[in-house]
């Protein structure tokens, strides 16, 4: 913290308010499903442990090389392949 202020930044304060159960549903088309839950069977985690990860920019899941591109292959429905979080 001491950094990051003596650089002119400042730290947010953290939010209070509704607590979050770690838990909520989403709903996908059956081609996005079927290839994320293949993906994280490829990565030898759960399809919770890896939609976890994806979702959080800058952890990696199971090997080092993974997704479709890696294996050098691409659906051709956009809505069939899953969305890049950077």
């Amino acid at each position: 913290m001491e950094t990051t202020l003596a650089l002119g930044k400042t730290i947010p304060v953290p939010r209070s308010g509704p607590g979050y159960s770690g838990k909520f549903q989403v709903r996908l088309p059956a081609g996005l499903h079927e290839a994320v839950a293949l993906e994280a069977e490829h990565e030898g985690v759960s399809l919770n442990a890896y939609v976890s990860t994806v979702c959080w920019p800058g952890r990696s899941v199971g090997r080092a090389t993974s997704g479709p591109e890696a294996r050098g292959t691409r659906s051709s429905k956009p809505q069939d392949r899953p969305v890049p979080v950077s």
